[in-house]
């Protein structure tokens, strides 16, 4: 993944409403294993809002379509929270790989210049 994509990814996160997200209202649905959700939240009240105490609505369904299954939502929900997380990580790797590289040239310059 380039640098380019990464910061794309990071301008899209850091655009969008600030986590965490949840699921709001289960239903089951056709099976007892399928459930249908009413829609994805924020988990806290818009804090510009004082005068709406409520959670931001993110996703909402009605009965004009078919809403999500619960896992899907859930997916949806904790990617606000995964994508961040999962910058950082490759943001640490990069690091250690660039640490890692930058330590095994100058082994290899120490050696080159010991004539090795």
């Amino acid at each position: 993944m380039t640098d380019e994509e990464l910061q794309a990814i990071r301008a899209r996160v850091e655009a969008a409403t600030p986590e965490p997200w949840k699921v709001e209202g289960r239903h089951p649905s056709y099976s007892p294993d399928h459930f249908q959700v009413d829609g994805i939240v924020t988990a806290y009240d818009d804090p510009e809002r004082a005068d709406f105490p409520r959670p931001i609505q993110i996703v909402e369904t009605d009965s004009g379509c078919y809403p999500p299954y619960l896992a899907d939502a859930e997916f949806i929900a904790q990617a606000r929270t995964d994508v961040p997380a999962l910058l950082a990580e490759v943001e640490r790797l990069r690091a250690e790989l660039h640490a890692h590289e930058v330590a095994h040239d100058r082994r290899i310059y120490e050696a080159v210049k010991r004539g090795r």
